[in-house]
């Protein structure tokens, strides 16, 4: 256009020329400073009502050039100048032409300021495109003052359009050399918003300055989006997060629980510090990943290390009885057979010894069968087989079993069972958890009596096995039903495993009842157990809520 403007020789052509360059002259400030705000990630900054204020005066530049003829704002006067070597125009400046070219040369400037900044910070490959911006923005604008400041060709010629050509030269380098857009220096839309993990940047005042599209679903509202609000408007953990954050520093991960909807997560948030200059304070970048499900793997496989160190530990503890406790017997036996053979021992002396051997057997007996539910009950779990039975009917079979014993011993068996009592449960493991229990009050008596009685506690029968035994101190008794390994030898240096009460107390808890003890040192000691009355009811593991028994 101001091609054709110097092409023309009278006024009406000049003037007509003139409104048209002033299209592309008015606008110009306004749309490098929307492309720079772009080109330098400050898109958030191009709201509605900044728009409207930086294309008002370029919009009303254009009007008073075009009404120019009726107003005069712009040029006070225009007029064809003859004296050089073709016609010129000549203008003299009205007040907003200055108040146009003042706001042109503060937009210039401003985003020569911009370019500048991104140009300090900005990585190799961008530093190389905003150079070519940079100094592609500078020569019009040099030789734009040069016409301000009347040094000028022939007096009116101005060279800004020209200059445009050089401008235009190192654009289409930078295309050529730099690939200019292809690698925007802010790829936000690409890179953080396609992230799966939320981010969040807070200022140097825990107040929101960004935040990514995934971050959006864990927000408390709509409102939270808004930039300067606090982090603890922003989410409901904000001001767990803000105290951890003082307390470990500003770079480290933090781990909490965030309600995403109604399900509570886990989330490890990633804390990075963004300094300016590296000393700096300006805020901090938070990145949060959801690790429930990995929590929860790292959980499953903690448990189950657990349990194979349990069931390595099991077998290792049924092995050693078995290496032990078992074997000690049998080799009592095989021993004194191999002297009879020999003639060591003669058959007078076998006979005094089988009361001996006879208990041997017993005990060892026991213990296999002890040890047999035991190493079941641990290694594939036992299962809860409950019917319907006569609890006398069961004491009485073991009190017949361990009669001998006791009179050996010179200890009194008492039965106080009710006749009608009834109960429901496995019948075996309540016939285990009693022989164990009457042959734990036999080991422990020297003499004296042992009574076993029965309570009707509601839906429960309480049954109690009571001797006059030596009793137990109370720091082992703290011992008796945790898992830890104790036992003691008898009052006629019976050995044990502590295998029968563990049994006694995981058979009663799996048939809906609790075992606990009372005991006096030099008095004896009581062992209670419970057992659901029928199916309907069981008592929980504290002894506090019946539930039904399946």
């Amino acid at each position: 256009a101001y091609g054709f403007e110097l092409a023309t020789i009278t006024l009406e052509d000049m003037l007509f020329w003139i409104r048209l360059e002033y299209l592309g002259i008015s606008l110009l400030p306004a749309f490098w400073m929307v492309f720079l705000l772009k080109f330098t990630g400050r898109e958030k900054w191009l709201t509605p009502r900044n728009i409207i204020f930086i294309f008002f005066i370029p919009v009303l530049t254009l009007f008073f050039v075009w009404t120019n003829h009726i107003f005069h704002f712009h040029y006070k006067s225009v007029k064809v100048n003859t004296e050089g070597p073709f016609p010129l125009l000549e203008i003299e400046p009205g007040f907003w032409y200055w108040i146009h070219t003042t706001l042109f040369y503060l937009l210039i400037l401003w985003g020569i300021y911009l370019l500048a900044v991104k140009l300090k910070g900005a990585d190799p490959i961008f530093k190389k495109q905003n150079s070519v911006i940079l100094l592609a923005s500078l020569f019009p604008w040099m030789v734009n003052v040069m016409y301000i400041m009347d040094i000028r060709p022939f007096g009116h010629i101005d060279l800004t359009p020209y200059a445009f050509i050089i401008t235009a030269l190192l654009i289409a380098i930078g295309l050529i050399r730099y690939k200019l857009f292809d690698i925007v220096p802010v790829a936000r839309e690409k890179v953080i918003e396609a992230m799966r993990d939320g981010v969040i940047v807070l200022d140097s005042r825990y107040r929101l300055a960004d935040l990514n599209r995934a971050m959006k679903t864990w927000l408390k509202s709509e409102d939270s989006h808004k930039v300067g609000t606090p982090l603890e408007k922003v989410l409901q953990e904000g001001n767990t997060i803000r105290d951890l954050l003082k307390n470990k520093g500003n770079t480290s991960n933090i781990e909490i629980a965030i309600k995403k909807g109604e399900i509570e997560r886990i989330v490890q948030v990633d804390v990075t510090s963004l300094n300016e200059k590296n000393t700096v304070y300006n805020g901090l970048l938070l990145i949060f990943r959801d690790v429930t499900e990995r929590r929860q793997a790292e959980k499953q496989l903690q448990k189950q290390s657990e349990e194979l160190k349990e069931l390595n530990r099991v077998k290792d503890r049924m092995f050693s009885i078995i290496a032990h406790d078992l074997r000690s017997p049998f080799a009592t036996l095989t021993g004194l057979f191999d002297a009879y053979e020999m003639g060591a021992v003669q058959t007078e002396d076998i006979i005094n010894l089988l009361p001996v051997l006879s208990r041997n057997v017993r005990d060892t007996s026991g213990l296999l069968e002890n040890l047999l539910h035991w190493s079941k009950s641990q290694l594939q779990g036992e299962v809860v087989d409950a019917e319907d039975f006569e609890l006398k009917e069961v004491v009485f079979e073991k009190l017949k079993f361990f009669e001998k014993r006791a009179e050996e011993k010179g200890i009194e068996l008492i039965d106080r069972i009710d006749d009608d009592i009834t109960v429901y449960a496995d019948k075996n493991m309540i016939s285990l958890v009693i022989r164990n229990l009457l042959a734990n009050a036999i080991k422990f008596c020297d003499g004296g009596t042992i009574t076993i009685t029965s309570t009707i506690k509601g839906n429960l029968i309480e049954v109690c096995i009571t001797d006059t035994g030596i009793g137990i101190n109370k720091e082992n008794q703290a011992k008796i039903f945790s898992n830890q390994s104790y036992t003691t030898t008898g009052t006629d240096n019976e050995q044990g495993t502590g295998l029968g009460l563990q049994l006694c107390q995981d058979f009663v808890k799996k048939n809906g009842g609790k075992i606990w003890l009372k005991s006096t040192v030099g008095e004896g000691s009581s062992f209670y157990f419970t057992i659901p009355r029928d199916q309907s009811f069981s008592e929980t593991e504290e002894g506090i809520l019946a539930t039904p028994l399946t």
